[in-house]
């Protein structure tokens, strides 16, 4: 939903969760400033989902917790059950 909402204002190149932050973070990289400006101009004290959005330009000093992705989540979810099975045949 937020890259389609931030899509109205320009091409936009990369959505990152952070959902291991206190706040809530999503990053949106657009292909160019004036996109991103505009961005930041449309949306910063809207509401969305419930929520108030807090909208700059990123400086690149802030750190927030990523989130793991997909493939990565599948990697450790097929570790975990490999090992699991191990157990049950281990065991019983």
């Amino acid at each position: 939903e937020v890259r389609e909402e931030c899509e109205k204002f320009g091409e936009v190149t990369n959505v990152i969760l952070y959902d291991h932050s206190d706040d809530g973070v999503i990053t949106v990289r657009f292909k160019d400033t004036a996109a991103a400006t505009k961005c930041v101009e449309k949306n910063n004290g809207r509401f969305f989902g419930g929520r108030r959005i807090v909208s700059y330009l990123f400086d690149g000093k802030e750190k927030f917790k990523e989130t793991k992705t997909a493939e990565q989540i599948q990697a450790e979810e097929e570790k975990r059950l490999a090992a699991f099975e191990s157990w049950l045949e281990e065991n019983h």
